[in-house]
């Protein structure tokens, strides 16, 4: 009997490398946005100190000085959040894009294994109906050379 050779093993075996690739690219996204979300958090708890200080200046004696820096600092965090949602935005933007490349290879790959699924029961099929009909071919062939001896 041959063994059993799925025609579409090499194309199934590059599907599940780009899959594998993706899913690399997905980690990286991944790892990319949640440093990004890190970031944001800690420019709105600066944002937040900052602006604390602001007000607490204000309250005592302050100069206009030290109240203009604080004031400019509170607004370039402003932008500097502003900047940083941005890119959260852009990147979780990426990370679903990536999900749905992932997502197609995925079905790709899985129409693959199922196809091949199908054609080795139909190979184990084969397999068992030649090895039924050798079986009765050789019970045929010993009940006819019984015959003759007897």
């Amino acid at each position: 009997m041959k063994k059993f050779e799925f025609r579409l093993e090499k194309i199934l075996s590059y599907k599940e490398q780009l899959l594998e690739n993706e899913t690399a690219k997905l980690t990286v996204l991944n790892e990319k946005l949640n440093k990004a979300n890190n970031k944001l958090k800690t420019l709105e708890a600066q944002l937040a100190d900052c602006s604390k200080k602001l007000e607490e200046s204000m309250l005592g004696n302050v100069s206009p000085v030290k109240c203009r820096l604080y004031s400019r600092y509170v607004e370039h965090l402003k932008d500097l959040i502003e900047i940083q949602e941005a890119e959260v935005t852009n990147i979780t933007a990426q990370v679903n894009s990536q999900i749905q490349v992932i997502k197609e290879l995925k079905l790709d790959s899985k129409s693959l294994e199922t196809l091949k699924d199908a054609q080795y029961e139909e190979y184990q099929k084969e397999t068992l109906k030649k090895s039924e009909n050798l079986v009765e071919e050789f019970i045929s062939a010993s009940r006819i050379m019984a015959k003759e001896i007897s």
